[in-house]
């Protein structure tokens, strides 16, 4: 498992925000993730643990000081976890660039 997380305003779209994380984790890991989880399950159906495993990444919300941090997460394979994590930012906040509207990243107010 891996995340990626991102600060923005508490003047966000948050349901926008969080959809558009989702929706470029699926389109960078959609089918990879799904043969992970899939593995992931039989792996624990062998074991007394019981867990709930999301087909989906998922995306947790946390409130900062002057932003809230959205968190994006997913199973992608550890030697490509760098990798991913910098293509999926990246994704990320192109998305989040192109509607200035909706996203707003928080701002520094100390001088």
């Amino acid at each position: 498992w891996n995340e990626v997380a991102v600060q923005v305003a508490y003047e966000t779209d948050l349901d926008f925000a969080r959809e558009i994380m989702a929706e470029e984790a699926i389109d960078l890991l959609g089918e990879e993730m799904a043969a992970g989880i899939a593995a992931y399950r039989e792996s624990l159906a062998e074991t007394p643990v019981e867990l709930e495993v999301y087909d989906q990444p998922t995306v947790n919300v946390t409130q900062g000081e002057s932003w809230v941090e959205l968190r994006v997460r997913y199973l992608t394979h550890p030697r490509r976890g760098q990798r991913v994590k910098n293509q999926l930012y990246e994704q990320i906040l192109a998305r989040f660039n192109e509607h200035p509207d909706r996203v707003a990243f928080p701002m520094s107010r100390n001088r």
